[in-house]
């Protein structure tokens, strides 16, 4: 990520009842895109190297709001990471409800889980996704055991697996009605 509009204030501070990292609201570039954070104390424990990130709130600039918590701890390179997505609107996909919950965890790969129900428009048809799960590694993007509504149409299980290096996917639809 690098800052070209304004620069970033950012310091580490330790004190008594505990270090932190300040972080200033700002804008970031990342991909052609630009991402505004607010400000932010993020705890910091140098022994185990835990950084605990408070409810923040970020957007996406025409793509997505939302409030991002949780924790990242460097020794295990591990996070978790609890994603409240508030509006999202990307090529033609729309979200149809604010407060969609994402589990976001990084432990050598990235795995995101919604619990709760998503509820999503592409291109006009309505689309429902229910416990969601999604893996991604530097091999291959998994759909795992996640059950998809399409309109009034169809009702499926859907397990999919692409290979990033083939360019090829599989996709297996269960239960499907």
């Amino acid at each position: 990520l690098n800052s070209k509009s304004i620069p970033q204030i950012a310091s580490y501070n330790i004190a008594p009842e505990g270090d932190y990292i300040y972080v200033a609201k700002s804008k970031w570039k990342y991909k052609n895109r630009t991402i505004k954070i607010d400000e932010l104390t993020l705890p910091f424990d140098l022994k185990t190297l835990k950084i605990e990130i408070p409810t923040t709130f970020v957007e996406v600039k025409n793509m997505a709001t939302a409030f991002v918590s949780g924790e990242i701890h460097l020794k295990n390179m591990y996070s978790r990471l609890e994603v409240d997505i508030l509006n999202f609107a990307y090529d033609g996909v729309n979200a149809m409800q604010s407060n969609s919950l994402f589990e976001v965890l990084y432990d050598g790969k990235t795995t995101i889980k919604a619990k709760d129900d998503i509820f999503l428009s592409l291109s006009g048809t309505k689309y429902k996704l229910s416990n969601l799960h999604i893996e991604l590694d530097d091999k291959y993007a998994k759909v795992k055991h996640t059950d998809i509504e399409i309109g009034k149409y169809l009702s499926t299980k859907l397990y999919a697996k692409y290979d990033r290096k083939t360019n090829k996917s599989h996709i297996s639809l269960n239960k499907f009605v």
